[in-house]
């Protein structure tokens, strides 16, 4: 007779581990693959029928499907995909696999190329599973401790890589390479979390960011922070002095020069580099926008140096460059566009061209563009579509 479906999850709930609220799916799988002394690949490929794992980086994204037979198989509802508990970061769900406030793992033949798991031993002392907020670019400091993450092996200096961690080895909390206990340290650089880390950390659920005088929907927030994180990366030989004076204006370490973009140096950067240009950016923010003007004055930065010509900056960023820098108006994004069109439905405001205007902050004069025009008329706009 078949045991039914409810008593078999209660059954295998009682001997699979329980997944902690905060963990990454990969730490959990690890976990689990461990307790039928099974490799992460081979419990991934029999058990879940996913054989892709070896070239993915399956924190970001897994089928559906693979996630329901993990929770058949567990009896417990798996920890959420990184897309899924940190999708306020970005404001394209579509472009979510290029979302540079993650760390990426770039993982070539089941092994990462790059540093893309963070911890901390104090916190792999208490509890042995890796947390997802470790996988965060903007959060190189553990909010608990206080201290410096570490993004490889002390022993070896190898990337940590949970995936291939022989399932003979005592728990997940050792190095795959030398198999030696991460928990074990030689030094711990003792630091206070940026204040901006911070802040970001606690918008991630409601997806609204309030900071310093700035308040804005995080996804634009950080559209805007990637674009300032251009003046410490700048590459462009007429830039290079500049960007000498700015490492010297916040005290910040030489850092090397690269030709990728800026949020793709930044998240592949060092967690000191990060954590020293955190601390420059949260300095501008303070006191919003004067401390960020005064910089500017001071280093020679102008609104070409940080913005691309084919990047519009959103508009807590924009009325700054172009207002006080260059002394011109703003023009929105269609992003930015359509959420105020959403906002003014939502709250039940008359859309019209004196409200679109005073929520966006635009001048009253603003035309509305071809794919403004189409926006408005899904939704039943029958006003001017351009000025009287």
């Amino acid at each position: 007779m078949e045991i039914p479906n409810r008593e078999t999850a209660r059954i295998r709930a009682h001997f699979n581990p329980r997944p902690y609220s905060d963990e990454l799916l990969s730490s959990y799988i690890a976990r689990v693959s461990r307790f039928f002394g099974v490799t992460f690949y081979t419990y991934c490929k029999l058990v879940l029928e996913f054989g892709r794992c070896k070239s993915q980086d399956i924190d970001r994204s897994l089928p559906l499907l693979t996630l329901d037979k993990l929770q058949r198989e567990c009896g417990y509802k798996p920890p959420e995909l990184l897309t899924q508990s940190f999708s306020n970061l970005w404001s394209i769900p579509e472009y979510s696999f290029r979302e540079p406030s993650i760390l990426s793992t770039q993982i070539r033949g089941g092994l990462p190329h790059n540093y893309a798991f963070q911890y901390c031993p104090l916190c792999l002392e208490e509890d042995v599973y890796f947390r997802n907020y470790w996988r965060l670019a903007f959060l190189p400091v553990c909010i608990k401790h206080n201290i410096l993450l570490f993004d490889r092996c002390p022993h070896c200096q190898k990337p940590i890589s949970i995936q291939t961690i022989d399932p003979f080895i005592k728990n997940i909390g050792y190095c795959a390479f030398c198999w030696k206990n991460l928990r074990s340290y030689s030094y711990l650089h003792k630091t206070e979390p940026v204040p901006l880390a911070i802040a970001l950390l606690g918008s991630i659920k409601n997806g609204w960011f309030h900071y310093e005088g700035i308040s804005t929907d995080l996804s634009l927030f950080m559209d805007g922070f990637w674009i300032l994180t251009r003046a410490f990366y700048s590459t462009r030989k007429n830039y290079i002095k500049r960007l000498r004076r700015i490492q010297e204006y916040y005290l910040l370490p030489k850092m090397k020069l690269s030709k990728s973009s800026a949020f793709n140096q930044f998240k592949n950067d060092s967690v000191l580099n990060r954590y020293h240009i955190l601390c420059a950016i949260d300095k501008m923010l303070i006191d919003w926008p004067c401390q960020f003007i005064s910089f500017c004055n001071a280093t020679k930065v102008t609104p070409s140096t940080i913005v691309s010509n084919n990047k519009t900056p959103p508009y807590w960023l924009y009325s700054v460059l172009r207002r006080e820098l260059n002394r011109d108006w703003y023009k929105c994004n269609i992003t930015e566009f359509k959420a105020c069109i959403d906002y003014l439905r939502s709250n039940k405001y008359e859309i019209t061209k004196e409200n679109i205007t005073k929520h966006l902050g635009v001048d009253i004069s603003k035309k509305f563009n071809k794919a403004e025009s189409q926006i408005l008329r899904q939704y039943g706009y029958t006003g001017h579509l351009t000025p009287s």
